[in-house]
């Protein structure tokens, strides 16, 4: 089992207290097409596979996804996107200020600096009989 931490989204930014608050507020967001959530699930994986029970040999993998590039298409890109409707959903950030950061990070492609990074959590283990 699979699952990304949103927590741990990481983006190079002049406004750190902006990004930390981005980051929380996607980290706790439910959207619309979703019935529950949990943005802390990657880090609660291990825990759920023990507690279950029925689980022996449990393996914790670690996958960081990066991109250097501030371009459609790459996962830190889309993400950022996100924050728009965010915004609009009235999920503690404005507009005005996911349009700032937004701008920003355009600013730090054209300087060489962008950088992006989220981890993703893998648990895996073999399934014992009850």
């Amino acid at each position: 089992m699979e699952h990304t931490d949103w927590d741990t989204q990481v983006w190079n930014a002049k406004d750190k207290a902006l990004v930390r608050k981005l980051v929380h507020a996607f980290c706790d967001w439910t959207q619309g097409w979703m019935a529950t959530s949990d943005g802390w699930m990657g880090r609660r994986l291990p825990g759920l596979f023990r507690e279950a029970g029925c689980f022996r040999d449990l393996a914790i993998a670690v996958h960081v996804l990066t991109n250097d590039r501030f371009q459609r298409g790459t996962y830190g890109y889309d993400r950022a996107q996100d924050f728009l409707s965010l915004a609009k959903a009235k999920k503690g950030i404005t507009l005005a200020k996911a349009r700032r950061f937004l701008r920003d990070l355009k600013a730090r492609e054209r300087e060489g600096a962008y950088f992006y990074s989220v981890t993703r959590f893998v648990v895996t283990g073999e399934r014992t009989r009850r």
